[in-house]
């Protein structure tokens, strides 16, 4: 944050500057032209989390391997600087009552330049590639209440039928600010393996996750989109002004 905030204020310095250099021409003042990006500006370079580039998109159900398991989430892939980025996905139990717990995941990796440094879950431990995923291919990295994504412990730890947990991985290496979402997918837009423990009768399920639909911008997009607009109107207002005085 320290480095976005000397970078805002050298930018802000140079608006300043350019701000008290401006000049009204035919009633309008260069000023206000000039404050609408500079503001923009401001806010991304304060808030790098904030920029259009974060995006949620959902993950649905491809299929599982007993029918039974059940899930609807959502994922999203933020560059943060300095070769670190976040993959955040959300994800929700919404099987029937008799498929009991999500109680593993595993995802895939870009390339092998990128790692996995640490994970921001509750109750789950980071789970280091390769990760077995039977009767699935491997997978790189994961998440599971135990030591692995099928031995697991007591399921009861994991997310119950209803509840909703978000889990952030952090990751570091080259050329994440070149990446997206798509890149932690392989064919048919497979993002993830799900596992479900804590059947009735002892059993479990498998599934696999796609990325699928539309992307649904955040907040903090929205924000950044409302204020471009609200400049282009407010712009747009003024220059009709100014055109009714000539």
């Amino acid at each position: 944050m320290l480095k976005e905030a000397q970078f805002l204020k050298k930018y802000l310095e140079k608006g300043i500057v350019t701000l008290s250099n401006s000049s009204e021409r035919n009633g309008f003042h260069m000023n206000r032209l000039l404050f609408i990006p500079l503001l923009l500006a401001s806010i991304v370079a304060l808030f790098p989390s904030l920029s259009p580039a974060t995006q949620m998109y959902d993950v649905t159900v491809l299929n599982s391997t007993e029918g039974t398991g059940s899930f609807a989430g959502r994922a999203s892939y933020s560059y943060l600087g300095d070769d670190r980025a976040a993959l955040t996905v959300e994800l929700t139990n919404t099987s029937p009552t008799s498929a009991g717990y999500i109680t593993a995941l595993a995802f895939l990796l870009p390339n092998k330049q990128v790692t996995v440094e640490s994970i921001t879950a509750q109750d789950f431990n980071l789970l280091s590639g390769p990760v077995k995923t039977p009767p699935f291919d491997n997978f790189d990295f994961g998440a599971s209440i135990g030591e692995e994504w099928l031995k697991i412990g007591s399921s009861e730890a994991g997310i119950k039928v209803g509840d909703t947990k978000t889990f952030t991985f952090n990751l570091t290496g080259p050329g994440l600010d070149l990446l997206s979402i798509n890149d932690f997918t392989r064919e048919n837009n497979v993002f993830t393996a799900v596992r479900f423990a804590g059947l009735e009768g002892g059993g479990s399920d498998k599934a696999l996750g796609v990325i699928a639909g539309a992307q649904v911008p955040e907040p903090a997009t929205l924000l950044l989109f409302g204020s471009g607009i609200l400049g282009y109107t407010l712009l747009k207002k003024r220059s009709r002004k100014t055109l009714a005085k000539v």
